[in-house]
């Protein structure tokens, strides 16, 4: 675990109305990742009737013991998570008639970075709800401490309804009708080549554990975290997936530390501790993957958006089951299109920094 790998060429959207530098930091390795390989393919071709639009604990009776209830952040404005939150949407008539729960990140006082399929609930490739029926739900401080609705909802070109007829471009950008409370964190968006990474996950979802699958509903106001492995990847489905073209999808997997072989899908024989371990669920989507440095410096690299279950469908939420979401590495040019730059909020600069390396925590060997 002391050998060190760089990543290079790493370019960083800077969102937070400064220069943002990151000094050089050691990487953590995983001596269960094959030598000098890349995350492997994610078929979704061979997946597609099962996946599922979608933070699970372990073992409730595992070492060391685990539960939902454990894997809350508190409400804090301390938490790092503190500007994750959730999203809130109202289709008020029509078949798809209701309220719908999501989660969302921060890139700038007024733009939160979700899902497309948050917002287009019926999967044709559209936003089904008015802006004024979205809000962006903070628990800044307590539950439920602000309410922000969005004046505009912007949807990637490509996106055509979640798996209609591929998984990838699932993202959305809500721009707030009010900017955020000074204090929120805003988080910078990384385009990085994908690999290895620890994933830290966060959201608004079901939850439960994996062995009973899930247990407990969504909650506009409880939010979740967990670690999971980054496993395997896709490709873009505009260019036929084609192995040479950028990589928008990521994946992994949900395995028991008490029993990685009959729960590895990926063939990557590793797990997180039974308390650490997770897998997303309804009302994740939209919520961040991050990747941190040795410092706790959160980097939002991946936007969750699916699962799927090799065994069942819908997905259970069990030990065995597969989650993954958008990564963000070539989507950053159309984030740039959409976000104004911050001189039009206040003072600063906003730039592309491209650092010659960037060291992060990632698990290759």
């Amino acid at each position: 675990m002391q050998n060190q790998s760089p990543l290079t060429k790493a370019v960083l959207r800077a969102f937070n109305f400064a220069l943002f530098t990151v000094p050089a930091v050691a990487a953590t390795v995983n001596p269960f990742a094959p030598s000098g390989a890349t995350p492997i393919r994610f078929d979704f071709s061979s997946v597609s009737a099962a996946v599922f639009p979608a933070i699970q604990a372990g073992d409730p009776n595992g070492t060391p013991t685990d539960s939902p209830a454990l894997r809350v952040d508190p409400n804090t404005t301390s938490s790092r998570f503190a500007g994750i939150g959730s999203i809130w949407t109202l289709v008020p008539s029509g078949p798809e008639a209701g309220s719908y729960i999501g989660t969302g990140t921060p890139i700038s006082p007024y733009h939160i970075l979700t899902a497309a399929h948050v917002v287009d609930i019926d999967g044709d490739g559209s936003a089904d709800i008015a802006p004024g029926n979205v809000n962006f739900n903070l628990n800044y401080g307590s539950a439920i401490s602000h309410q922000i609705s969005a004046a505009a909802i912007t949807i990637h070109p490509d996106f055509t309804g979640f798996a209609n007829p591929a998984i990838n471009d699932d993202l959305a950008i809500l721009t707030l009708s009010s900017p955020l409370p000074a204090g929120v964190p805003i988080y910078t968006v990384a385009g990085i080549p994908a690999d290895y990474y620890d994933l830290t996950l966060v959201g608004y979802g079901r939850s439960g554990d994996g062995v009973a699958g899930y247990t407990v509903a969504p909650s506009f106001s409880v939010k979740r975290s967990g670690l999971n492995l980054l496993e395997a990847i896709d490709y873009d489905d505009e260019q036929g997936f084609d192995p040479g073209s950028a990589i928008e999808v990521y994946a992994f997997d949900f395995e028991d530390s008490a029993n990685r072989a009959a729960t590895d899908e990926f063939g990557i024989d590793f797990a997180y501790g039974n308390d650490l371990e997770t897998l997303i669920g309804g009302g994740d989507s939209g919520g961040p993957a991050f990747v941190e440095d040795i410092f706790g410096n959160l980097f939002l690299v991946g936007v969750n958006t699916f699962g799927y279950s090799p065994i069942t469908f819908p997905p259970q939420g069990k030990f065995g089951e597969v989650g993954g979401g958008i990564w963000l590495e070539s989507y950053v040019p159309w984030i740039d299109s959409v976000v104004p730059e911050p001189s039009t909020y206040a003072a600063g600069g906003f730039m592309i920094l491209a650092l010659g390396t960037l060291w992060l925590r990632r698990r290759s060997a």
